[in-house]
């Protein structure tokens, strides 16, 4: 699996992720090691943190793998690969699991669009404050930080039909609190904490003439 450059690596729920990684030594030569460690951590379908297990055995010269993410909620997974033996960790990524949009081959997206949509990279939230999540952006948003942060949904009735709003934890330790528009709810409640490690939420407009956003 290659972790794109740009940001996470899209993926489909209920898909897999194929792993292909290549070690090399202090001179930049091919070495393979008996095994690795891939961990990816997410929210489940239980909306509880989980971290999967997945040893990475030899493949010819590279070591391959394979993380289902039947049991992944949609938001993001963070990853990481530790070669047997070694002290540090050799590779990490971020997978964002999807519940929406098409897939290409195996599942994995090499972008997530829709009709008349472009899907902008994500916003980083890396300091505590007030974020205000526009009508006319089709992104995410990303906490990384352990400072308090507010976010401020924007207007239901203005989002395009069927765009999803989503906020996701990368910090590990998030702090943050959502809020819907003045006189609108998100599900009934009035604000919703995000203060689960990796948790995240994706919530869609509802449909005129009611105002607010459902899961």
């Amino acid at each position: 699996m290659t972790q794109l450059p740009d940001g996470p690596t899209n993926l489909t729920q209920g898909n897999s992720a194929f792993f292909t990684v290549k070690f090399t030594d202090a001179n930049g030569n091919i070495t393979t090691p008996l095994s690795a460690t891939l961990l990816v951590s997410y929210t489940n379908i239980n909306l509880l943190p989980q971290t999967d297990n997945v040893t990475l055995l030899p493949n010819n010269a590279f070591l391959t793998g394979t993380w289902s993410s039947t049991n992944a909620a949609s938001g993001l997974a963070p990853w990481t690969i530790t070669a047997t033996g070694a002290s540090s960790v050799s590779q990490t990524g971020t997978i964002r699991v999807l519940d929406e949009f098409g897939v290409l081959n195996s599942g994995l997206l090499l972008g997530a669009a829709s009709a008349g949509i472009t899907i902008p990279p994500p916003l980083v939230i890396n300091a505590g404050g007030t974020y205000n999540y526009s009508a006319t952006f089709n992104g995410d948003f990303l906490v990384n930080t352990n400072a308090a942060v507010t976010i401020n949904l924007p207007d239901s009735r203005l989002r395009q039909s069927g765009v999803s709003v989503r906020v996701a934890d990368i910090s590990g330790s998030p702090n943050a609190t959502i809020f819907p528009f003045p006189g609108q709810s998100i599900q009934g409640l009035p604000n919703v904490p995000l203060n689960v490690a990796f948790g995240s939420f994706t919530w869609f407009p509802e449909p005129a003439p009611l105002t607010g956003w459902y899961a």
